[in-house]
Parts: C-alpha cells; structure tokens; sequence
C-alpha cells in the first residue's frame, strides 16, 4: 500500500510490535505523529492526541517498547503513547534525539548532545 502521509516531511515510519493494538504502522515527522491501520487494501492515519498532555513537536524516531509506542522529539523528549493518546514526557537529552531502539529490557536513545543512554 502506498498513500500520502500529509503535507509535512516524515522523518520515520515503523511497524507496532503488539497484537492488541488496531494501529499497526506509526509515522512521525515535522509536527506531527500519524498511527495507521490497513481498511480495504488501504492505509488510513489518524493523528496522534497531545491532548494537555504536551505541545505538539517534531517526532524524530520510533519503537514500540511493551504496550505502548515511544517518539523521540526534536525537543530532546520521549514521548510515550498509550494507542494514538500521548501519556507522558520524559526529558532524556539536552537536544535532538537522533534515534531510539526497543530491546527486551527497554530502549537505547541516541541524542544530538553526543550522550547514548539505556533505559529500562
């Protein structure tokens, strides 16, 4: 399947790792985060919620992590999503985070600021 993802530059797009979820596709990129589900042979997004939660940013990079679905932002932030609701931020680095991955104990982040750390 092949369809536009809107009107600004996406920066990733990654497979969700759990079965419970009806969105199965996330991308991310300036000012936004869209989850996906297949209908019909095709792709529909729905944005995700920032709700009070937080300012809409840009999302770098992603990985499902357990349950939910963790953004890294231009900001520095993690942003953990609960299905399309963002749930929390957690300050992980002192600029951009550049990449992030899942493993079985957690996820590792990169950062712009030179730092790698773990977290579980």
């Amino acid at each position: 399947s092949n369809t536009k993802g809107g009107a600004y530059q996406v920066f990733f797009a990654q497979f969700t790792a759990f079965d419970h979820c009806p969105n199965f596709l996330v991308s991310g990129g300036k000012d936004h985060i869209n989850f996906w589900t297949e209908k019909g042979g095709g792709l529909n997004s729905s944005k995700g919620i920032f709700g009070l939660v937080g300012d809409i940013q840009t999302m770098i990079c992603g990985a499902s992590v357990g349950t939910r679905f963790v953004t890294g932002a231009l900001n520095g932030c993690l942003y953990v999503w609960e299905e399309k609701k963002l749930e929390k931020i957690i300050k992980a680095h002192q600029r951009k985070i550049n990449c992030l991955h899942s493993f079985k104990g957690g996820i590792v982040t990169g950062g712009d600021d030179g730092c790698v750390t773990v977290w579980s």
